[in-house]
């Protein structure tokens, strides 16, 4: 008798530690989602046609037109962005994963800053608003950990996304745009023309067996490999926003490129009351050069090839 109840107190026992199980697990789970969201980003990249991201009286609107990203500098006025500019700031977005919920309240928006003080990222798929979110301040768990604190606008609770970086949510549109100036491969050009004032304009050109040459005299193959590379990867943030090509006379410089296929590519610099302008045919927007360093750059002497 003793064994049977024994034994009828261990099931009972047993069917009680598994309800206690069942109801910590149930309960359990309705609680943390009350207070705990498992995703802050729910986003098709596909669908988004316009970001607007806003930290105090920055603000940048990056839209789409037909295919292609676009930057609105003023209410009548945008210019072209770089795609991939554009596209690594919303990957960036993918990466937010809430972390520990660090306030549940508005008591710590201002520590955390995700309030008006932080960087407020609006995404629109299709015209509708599918994204509001404040990214906040950095913070360093050890040397190789670090996090972010975010809110989403709608609600209290303040998340700290690890691994993820606010400042990859730039809110100044010249890091949106196109910033190069010339656009080529130095294994395809056939020639450059540089036209400079007086008699110190100059062509190089490549001969057969890739070797080069300065008005008929040989070139330094090291330093005019060096040259060019410095040349096709040159990019400038200076943008110009408030002339027009058609204002610039004055020009001072100019070099002409031309690869195998015949295709060719100019660029040139004006003399102007506001400082040295660049233009390219590449690049439709105008770029100046305030300090000289960039025309030195772009526009070398002949002892560069040499």
């Amino acid at each position: 008798m003793a064994k049977k109840l024994s034994n009828y107190t261990l099931i009972i026992v047993l069917v009680g530690l598994v309800l206690l199980y069942l109801g910590v697990q149930y309960f359990g789970k309705r609680t943390r989602s009350d207070n705990y969201r498992e995703k802050l980003v729910e986003i098709d990249t596909s669908k988004i046609d316009k970001v607007i991201l806003t930290k105090g009286k920055s603000k940048v609107e990056l839209f789409k037109e037909n295919k292609d990203w676009k930057v609105k500098l003023k209410e009548n006025q945008t210019v072209d962005a770089e795609d991939n500019s554009v596209e690594n700031m919303i990957s960036s977005l993918l990466t937010i994963k809430p972390g520990r919920i660090a306030a549940k309240n508005e008591e710590k928006w201002k520590e955390f800053q995700v309030d008006t003080s932080g960087t407020r990222v609006e995404v629109f798929e299709d015209g509708d608003k599918t994204l509001d979110l404040v990214a906040g301040k950095f913070g360093m768990q050890d040397q190789r950990s670090f996090y972010t604190y975010v809110r989403l606008t709608e609600d209290k609770e303040v998340y700290t996304a690890n691994d993820f970086i606010g400042y990859s949510l730039s809110t100044e549109a010249n890091n949106y745009r196109n910033s190069r100036l010339i656009n080529f491969n130095t294994d395809s050009i056939k020639s450059i023309s540089f036209t400079y004032p007086g008699d110190s304009s100059f062509t190089i050109s490549r001969l057969v067996g890739k070797k080069w040459q300065i008005n008929g005299q040989a070139a330094d193959s090291a330093k005019t490999a060096e040259t060019l590379s410095t040349l096709s990867n040159l990019t400038h943030t200076g943008f110009e926003n408030d002339l027009k090509p058609e204002e610039l006379k004055n020009e001072l410089f100019k070099a002409s490129i031309t690869d195998n296929k015949g295709e060719s590519e100019t660029v040139a610099a004006y003399s102007h009351e506001k400082g040295t302008i660049i233009k390219s045919s590449y690049n439709p927007s105008l770029f100046i050069d305030k300090d000289g360093e960039l025309l030195k750059k772009l526009f070398p002497g002949k002892q560069k090839f040499l």
